[in-house]
Parts: C-alpha cells; sequence; structure tokens
C-alpha cells in the first residue's frame, strides 16, 4: 500500500491515542491536513465522523505496521552506532 509520509505520520499518532488512550481512537479532524485525511479516507484507513476520525480495523494495521517499522529503524541505529563507536 503506497503511503504518503504526512499520511504515515497521522497514522502513527492515531495509533498512539488508540493505545495510549486504551482504545479511543477519537481525535479532532481540525488537528490534521484536509489532503492527509482525504487520502486516508479514500485508503479506507480512517473513517471520519463529524469533526472526529476513527481507525477502521485495517487503518489499526497499517498504522501497527508503521510503529514497528520506526521502532525497527531506531534500534538499528542504536546498534549501528553502538558497532561504529
Amino acid at each position: 500500500m503506497e503511503i504518503s509520509k504526512p499520511a504515515e505520520k497521522t497514522l502513527q499518532k492515531l495509533w498512539i491515542y488508540w493505545v495510549y488512550l486504551e482504545g479511543n481512537s477519537k481525535v479532532q479532524k481540525k488537528l490534521h491536513d484536509e489532503t492527509v485525511i482525504k487520502e486516508l479516507e479514500n485508503l479506507k484507513l480512517i473513517e471520519p465522523k463529524f469533526n472526529e476520525i476513527y481507525l477502521t480495523p485495517e487503518g489499526f494495521e497499517e498504522s501497527r505496521k508503521i510503529i514497528n517499522r520506526c521502532k525497527l529503524s531506531e534500534k538499528s541505529k542504536k546498534i549501528i552506532h553502538e558497532v561504529l563507536l
């Protein structure tokens, strides 16, 4: 699935809200760029309702993958740093 970088960042935020706010994926639409919202909506990753955004099951899974890639990237950077020192 091809997602723009700003859309990936938005999915990361939504996943963090979901996990750390214990299932509350409601986020105000005004906090995010309208073009990003449209992109994610067209990909069926979010479901905007009124002024709130909800992750779809597909959106939750995609955002989890993005978070895991970021964590892996951070771990890789630390390992490379350790090896080079």
